[in-house]
């Protein structure tokens, strides 16, 4: 029985490893982008146990199809193969790709599909996820400080410990999205879905959450939200050039003056405030039912546009 289980071992590590051979040959051609689509259907074949002669349990596992596995080695090397070409992974389909532990700083992946896929603890910073599929995604303690997600799906995903500080995530869909213990802060959300997201522990201090949609999700009171950016109201920021304008010069008068200033503008200035809006409108920040944000020294948006377009300096 050992020698027809090895045999069997052996013709699906030949198939693997020659079908591997094959598709990094074709990585060195001009036809390179079609080719790498193939890289997640190899690291996902899986092939039967290897056998030990002097461990019977072992062979039998090898000989029953429930008990095959998907080889790491082969894995790592196609995982290799996908970081030489990390500037150019645009407009691609790579679902279910496995790029773990390895670094993807400045990837460019816009437009690219990653659904069900496996990032997790890899460095991603500075990279390009412009209206990426990573919906049903392993991405715990990933770093994505600094990238661009605007227009991204990553519903339904595990991102627990990710690490998103100063990312820009406008209009992304986060449904469901673990986002338990993850650092959010300075972080640009304007008009996201986080419906039924998990946020307990996690750094939202200082982030765009204007328009955000926060229906049914768990752990927000237990989030770090200072000075974090909402609004009661609906706002028209295409006014935009006019408060900023005014801003310059309340920036300037509270220089000189130095003291007494508003408690509605405990950041720098309202330049500050103002600076990461990159749409034109926001429909009120939706929080869970019986959510204070004042109570978490949050900043409503709405009132400081009223106080500027009602002062004059």
């Amino acid at each position: 029985m050992f020698w027809i289980a090895d045999a069997k071992y052996g013709n699906a590590i030949s198939r693997l490893e020659s079908r591997t051979t094959n598709l990094v040959t074709r990585l060195e051609s001009d036809q390179w982008r079609k080719a790498i689509m193939l890289v997640p259907s190899l690291q996902n074949r899986k092939i039967p146990l290897k056998p030990n002669f002097f461990n019977v349990p072992s062979v039998v596992k090898s000989l029953r199809s429930s008990y095959d596995e998907v080889d790491l080695e082969v894995i790592g090397e196609l995982q290799d193969l996908v970081i030489s070409k990390k500037n150019d992974l645009n407009n691609l389909d790579l679902k279910s790709v496995v790029l773990e532990k390895s670094d993807f700083s400045g990837s460019n992946l816009a437009n690219s599909i990653l659904e069900n896929s496996s990032l997790k603890y890899s460095s991603f910073t500075n990279s390009n996820f412009r209206n990426t599929y990573l919906n049903n995604s392993f991405l715990e303690h990933v770093d994505f400080t600094n990238s661009e997600f605007q227009g991204a799906v990553l519903n339904d995903s595990n991102m627990e410990g990710c690490i998103l500080a100063k990312a820009k995530l406008l209009g992304a869909k986060l449904e469901n999205v673990n986002l338990s213990n993850s650092d959010l802060s300075s972080c640009n959300l304007h008009l996201s879905n986080l419906k039924g997201a998990k946020l307990h522990n996690s750094n939202l201090s200082q982030s765009n959450l204007v328009g955000v949609d926060f229906e049914n999700a768990e752990g927000l009171d237990k989030a770090n939200l200072s000075y974090a950016k909402y609004n009661s109201l609906h706002i028209d920021l295409s006014e935009l050039p006019l408060y900023n304008e005014v801003a310059v010069k309340l920036c300037e008068k509270l220089s000189i003056e130095n003291k007494n200033m508003d408690p509605l503008f405990h950041d720098d200035c309202i330049q500050e405030i103002l600076k990461d809006f990159e749409l034109t409108y926001g429909p009120p920040t939706k929080f869970p039912a019986g959510f204070d944000p004042k109570s978490h020294k949050m900043v409503d948006v709405s009132e400081l546009l009223a106080t500027i377009k009602a002062r004059k300096y």
